[in-house]
Order: structure tokens, then sequence, then C-alpha cells
């Protein structure tokens, strides 16, 4: 295995450049580092890592492994800082740590640990200016600041985004004009994202019982005990929310099931449109994640996300893992099979036995070493070609 610096030492191993940036609305300063490669070189190619859903700040905290492996964006930057490229990481707007921050672990803060974080750490007046503009307007403001340095050679930049990230790295590269050798997403979204709430909330379960393996037209309560562990529903629920109380789901349980579930989406959906784009959301929540603009596009936006490629000329490199629980990997690859011919510069790898991070977990990381190693080697492929 291999052993990742804590993310202190990472700034003491390899040269670190912080930075505070105005965001272009006047809302927000954006933080976060450049860390170099310790080879001494006149510019270096860089790698600007790209956040997916939820509060991050620059190392990136996604696993639940306990190691220094969950801080996903800061190994990934050791490797890459290995292999030679530069490495950019941001903090998220009103972000200023993660939850295992060494404050919190202060005896006072022993049974409210998770209200600490939130206190200390999140600013909620900042989160509430997240838009889905903000979002792309703050990349492309780090993108004109690393480009301008004097030791980065702006002709050799990696855009490298997951889930979420991979979204606004497409809008950004659909609205500004930038030049970067490839983008490399990891879990991307070529449908729309209100498509991906319907798969999410409604048609998920329902297909993944149905993938389970049957011998007749029901699914059996043994045959879903034997399957349940091998399919991607045991990172999402426990199997006693899915028991058959009859001793089998058949076709017309599952018809109910979706029914009702499409239901409870629109319900959902009406109650979520129906707040202003600048009201904090969640509403009448102990935190706020950002502002309501943010969470209704994901029940509005019906263009797929990949039209915001359709224009970029870079070599773009995807990459889906086949126990992904957040993206419907295969309706994702057929979208893309279907479109294939306006999209000759995009490329996609599937890999087996790895989930939405490119790690054991269906959602979480730590990314695999071989995931990571496959990553890194591409990166410089692309920088040294």
């Amino acid at each position: 295995m291999k052993t990742y610096l804590e993310n202190d030492q990472l700034n003491e191993k390899y040269p670190v450049q912080t930075f505070a940036l105005q965001s272009q609305d006047g809302k927000a300063t954006l933080t976060g580092q450049i860390n170099y490669p310790q080879t001494p070189a006149g510019r270096y190619p860089l790698v600007m890592l790209v956040p997916g859903s939820g509060m991050h700040e620059r190392h990136y905290l996604l696993g639940n492994s306990g190691t220094q492996a969950d801080f996903v964006f800061t190994c990934l930057a050791q490797d890459l800082l290995d292999a030679g490229l530069a490495v950019l990481r941001f903090d998220g707007r009103g972000v200023k740590s993660h939850p295992r921050d060494k404050t919190l672990d202060n005896p006072e803060y022993l049974f409210n640990r998770d209200l600490a974080y939130r206190r200390l750490f999140i600013d909620a007046a900042v989160r509430q200016t997240v838009t889905p503009q903000s979002q792309c307007d703050d990349l492309y403001t780090l993108y004109q600041y690393a480009i301008d340095l004097p030791h980065i050679d702006r002709h050799n930049l990696i855009l490298l985004g997951h889930s979420e990230g991979t979204i606004n790295l497409s809008r950004l590269m659909a609205r500004y004009t930038v030049t970067a050798k490839a983008l490399i997403l990891i879990s991307p979204l070529f449908s729309s994202m209100k498509q991906l709430m319907e798969w999410q909330l409604i048609h998920r379960t329902v297909t993944w019982l149905n993938a389970i393996p049957r011998a007749g037209d029901r699914l059996t309560l043994e045959e879903l005990k034997n399957g349940f562990g091998h399919s991607p529903l045991a990172f999402l629920q426990p199997i006693n929310d899915l028991l058959p109380y009859k001793g089998y789901w058949d076709q017309a349980d599952f018809d109910a099931m979706t029914a009702k579930l499409q239901a409870s989406f629109e319900q959902q959906s009406a109650m979520v449109l129906g707040h202003d784009d600048q009201e904090p959301w969640p509403a009448n929540a102990p935190f706020t994640h950002s502002s309501y603009a943010w969470w209704k596009q994901w029940y509005q936006s019906e263009l797929p996300e990949i039209e915001h490629l359709a224009h970029c000329r870079c070599r773009i490199l995807c990459y889906f893992g086949e126990m992904d629980t957040q993206v419907n990997v295969a309706a994702e690859v057929a979208l893309f099979e279907r479109v294939r011919h306006r999209f000759a510069h995009v490329d996609i790898t599937r890999l087996p036995d790895v989930g939405h991070t490119l790690g054991i977990h269906g959602l979480l990381g730590p990314m695999s070493e071989p995931c990571a190693d496959l990553l890194v080697q591409a990166a410089h492929n692309i920088v040294t070609s």
C-alpha cells in the first residue's frame, strides 16, 4: 500500500503557494493553494482539481476508512506531484476546514462535534451565495490566476473534476474561453440534472432489485439475500428496508413502488421549486449549504450536460466505476454512444468493481491505488505528449 503524507506534511515536502482571490461577484474570497514538484523546472504543467457536491475544502475529505487516504484530493495531489505536475486545490465558498480538523478533538466538542464544525468552519452567509453561476465563475477566476503565474506552463493545463465538479467544468468550457490541454472527468454526468434526480429518487432501487439474479418472474426473499451483497443497493440502504414480507417481489410490486416514488418526487419537486432562488438551502435547517438556486437546478435543468462539451476541442477523458451508486453508468454510456459522432474528442473508460470515487465503496473514497495510478499516468501522458 502507498504511504500518503498528512495534509501539513505535504506542504513541507512540496513547495506551496497559497492564494486568496476576490470572487467576480465580490461576495466571497476564494482560498486555496498550488503545490509544486520537488524537481526544479522553469515552468510546470498544472492540474486543477475540482470537487463534487458538498461543503468541501482543498483536501476533499470523502471517505470513512479513518486513514489519510480519505482525503482524496490531497492524496491524488501527492501522486501527481511525484509525477512532475503542479497541483491547484481550492476551498469551496465559505468552507474553512474539514470535519477531522484537530480543533474538533477538544473535549468541549465531544458531544456536539458536527454542530461545532458548522459553527467554526462554515460561513453560512457566504455559503448562501453559492449558485450555479457562481460555481462556474469561481473556476474561471482560479483558472485566470493560475495561468498567469510565472512557474506555470499555461499551455500544459489539465482540469480534473469529480462528480458535480465535472458539470461545473463542462459549463466553464462552454461559457468562457479556456485553454486546457485536457479534461479528466471522474463519474461525469452526460444526461440532464433532472434525469439524474429522477434516477436516484424514482428508478434506482427498482432497477437494481430487478438486476439481482433470480430463477423466475419473482425475486424471492432467498434470492434477495443471496444477491444483495453483490448489488450497489448494499451501499445505499440496509436489506431490512427491502424485505418482501409476502416472500417475494413481483412486477406488480415494482410498479407500485415506482408509482409511489414518482409521486413523492413530484411533491418534493413542487416544494423545492416554490422557493426563491436567493433563499438559503436547506430551509429551516441548522446550517446553510447553498442558495436555493443551486438546489433547484437539480429539479429544473433538462439540458443534457454533455452538450456543454460540444464545442470543447481539447481531449476529454472520462472514467466511470461500474459500482457507482450516484450515476446510472449504463444509461450515461448509452447516451454517449448515441451522440458519439459529435464528440470524437471524448473517450470513456469503464472500471470494474469500483464506485463513484473509483474506490471499493459505491459512493465514497478512498480512491483505489490502481485507479489513482491510472489517472496520474493519463495526466503524465497528456502533458508530455
